[in-house]
């Protein structure tokens, strides 16, 4: 027969041992009643609750213990996610290529402005955008009859994650985009055709981290971009609407230093943008149509 007392002190001793539990005797009389008695480990074994049944309560079956379910403390704080962003300005120079079925292929030089903006948490998740305008010299067969002024731009809007490894990160980027051209060609009245185009895009960009201390860090990247994407030809001379679809290629390498929170970078930069034939309206269809600009590119960004 246990008193009142030395069942407490039983209680209490095992207060840092027991598991989480709730002890309830069944019957009256000499076992002193407990209820609700939570102590010590979670989620107890059988085996751990008949063996601490024996200690409290010297086995008697009528005494029963019962494990409580986990429970997450609701009043506990969340830790908090830090979030960063960054924009950056990129302005390059160099050739721009135009080849068309038809005409053959020309050059001219270009130029070319970049803008990106991105956020993303303590895990590399988040998303952003990258927005190209290219500027030609718009004398593309000037020594023939077929002189054609272009004007070209591209958007792409992405998530973004990381696959990363010590000093080598590499950002994965896939989202949908938007590349628009226009085509005057003057040998046929100054007529345009638009190529408006819509299409999904991934790009990784490994980046190797060579020197690197508290405020200052130095690392060589490239990047690789592929997208495909479906077009609406819209061609003023004809006046009819045509159907293709095509594909973009872009590759960088370049250097990047970062003085936090303001990073530099120089880099050569390819973009390709191909459209081929569409299909054919009353007898005609839009050629093949192929862009690529090659140059070099600098960029200045600030982190937040």
């Amino acid at each position: 027969m246990y008193s009142r007392t030395a069942t407490t002190a039983l209680v209490a001793s095992f207060m840092l041992a027991l598991p989480s539990c709730t002890m309830t005797t069944v019957m009256q009389g000499s076992i002193p009643q407990f209820e609700d008695v939570s102590v010590g480990v979670e989620d107890p074994t059988p085996n751990t609750l008949a063996h601490y049944r024996d200690q409290l309560a010297g086995g008697d079956p009528r005494v029963r213990i019962e494990p409580q379910s986990r429970r997450r403390r609701v009043d506990a704080p969340r830790p908090e996610r830090r979030f960063s962003a960054f924009g950056m300005l990129s302005v390059a120079g160099g050739d721009y290529e135009f080849r068309e079925t038809e005409l053959g292929k020309d050059e001219s030089t270009a130029n070319m402005v970049r803008l990106r903006a991105a956020g993303a948490d303590e895990d590399g998740l988040g998303g952003g955008i990258d927005v190209k305008i290219f500027v030609t010299g718009n004398d593309f067969y000037d020594s023939t009859a077929s002189v054609v002024d272009l004007n070209h731009s591209d958007f792409f809007v992405y998530l973004l994650t990381h696959a990363s490894s010590g000093d080598v990160r590499i950002p994965v980027r896939i989202g949908p985009y938007l590349s628009s051209m226009g085509a005057e060609f003057e040998a046929l009245g100054a007529a345009e055709t638009e190529y408006s185009s819509a299409g999904i895009r991934a790009e990784i960009e490994p980046e190797v981290v060579v020197i690197e201390d508290d405020e200052f860090e130095a690392s060589i990247f490239s990047r690789l971009s592929a997208g495909i994407h479906l077009t609406t030809i819209d061609d003023e001379f004809t006046d009819e609407e045509y159907e293709s679809e095509g594909h973009t290629l872009g590759f960088e390498a370049g250097i990047r230093l970062v003085f936090d929170p303001v990073s530099v970078s120089a880099s050569y930069i390819f973009h390709e943008t191909t459209i081929r034939q569409s299909n054919t309206e009353f007898g005609i269809a839009i050629p093949r149509l192929e862009t690529e600009f090659t140059g070099v590119q600098v960029s200045m960004g600030v982190k937040f």
